[in-house]
């Protein structure tokens, strides 16, 4: 007992967030201290292609403005037991998903007639939202990049949130003016 005790705390004392239930095969405090305390160690004495790679996402014509994981369980990714997946908003009007592993480009919308300047994944319905510089928000197919709707908030500034309740999507919109007070939207 005074052991699982310990192995918590430095947990929780080194890293922000830990949960161990969703990590496979980290059934205790210490496996997972062990495993992520390994990690965290190749990845600061690492040597390119030998203890890591990276992968350059290139494929976008203007800045990226915004980066999420669209794929579950990104933390598990350096495992190599899932496949890891992030979506990219971009200054060129257009949102791309990427498959991190490998570097390459899975889809990608059509240009869009504003620049994007956000992007939200909901992984748990697959779904990728994105906002540009006129407050238009679109809904997009996580796996096929398919547009699915749109809302025209008709406002530069719209904070955006999406969230479930109840397993539903939503999403929470709010602008500068109010003319939109915070509306939630069931994009489910």
């Amino acid at each position: 007992a005074v052991t699982v005790f310990i192995y918590r705390n430095m947990c929780l004392n080194q890293w922000a967030f830990c949960n161990i239930s969703v990590t496979p095969g980290m059934q205790t405090w210490k496996k997972y201290y062990l495993h992520r305390s390994n990690i965290e160690h190749k990845m600061i004495s690492g040597q390119p292609s030998v203890d890591y790679t990276c992968k350059a996402i290139r494929g976008h014509q203007g800045e990226i403005q915004d980066m999420a994981y669209l794929s579950p369980n990104e933390h598990t990714f350096a495992m190599g037991k899932v496949k890891s997946i992030v979506c990219t908003a971009s200054g060129d009007g257009t949102v791309k998903a990427w498959d991190v592993q490998e570097g390459t480009q899975i889809w990608s919308s059509p240009k869009q007639e504003m620049k994007l300047v956000q992007v939200i994944t909901i992984p748990q319905h697959n779904l990728v939202v994105t906002r540009d510089l006129h407050g238009t928000i679109k809904l997009w197919h996580g796996d096929t990049g398919k547009e699915l709707g749109a809302f025209s908030t008709e406002s530069t500034f719209c904070p955006t949130v999406a969230y479930t309740i109840n397993n539903k999507p939503f999403l929470s919109v709010s602008t500068e003016s109010n003319k939109l007070p915070v509306t939630l939207i069931n994009v489910g």
